[in-house]
């Protein structure tokens, strides 16, 4: 299969899932309309947890799908397989285990690390806030 049939198809299956999730998601607009009307609270908490879990996993989707459109314009452009931050050629394994992968293994270590870097921070700043709120 050439790369644009690999990632077409991938584009067209988790397009497939998110219109697929998208029905979910709907019922579980309707769960909730339900329990404004009087399911039991059990009910209610369980359809709404499972809400979330649908829309969490449509938000996986809509990021995957992104990137893979992403990787078909790289490869119009003829800059498909070079990492977006260095220009080194992204290796041909990791291309085959993620087609649309748009970085080095390096740079991806990289990005991940400072991203894990400001969720600690914003974690920290949130609680310095909240331990703000209680003393006032």
């Amino acid at each position: 299969m050439t790369t644009r049939t690999v990632l077409v198809s991938g584009l067209a299956d988790t397009v497939e899932r998110l219109r697929l999730l998208g029905n979910l998601a709907e019922q579980g607009e309707v769960v909730q309309i339900q329990r404004a009307s009087g399911l039991d609270d059990a009910e209610a908490s369980q359809a709404s947890e499972q809400h979330e879990e649908v829309l969490a996993h449509r938000a996986v989707l809509l990021a995957k799908a992104r990137r893979i459109a992403d990787a078909l314009r790289r490869l119009d452009a003829g800059e498909y397989g070079t990492c977006v931050d260095c220009d080194a050629p992204i290796s041909p394994r990791r291309l085959e285990v993620l087609p649309e992968a748009d970085r080095c293994v390096a740079c991806q270590d990289q990005q991940e690390r400072e991203a894990a870097r400001a969720r600690r921070w914003r974690t920290r700043l949130e609680k310095d806030d909240d331990d703000e709120e209680e003393v006032a």
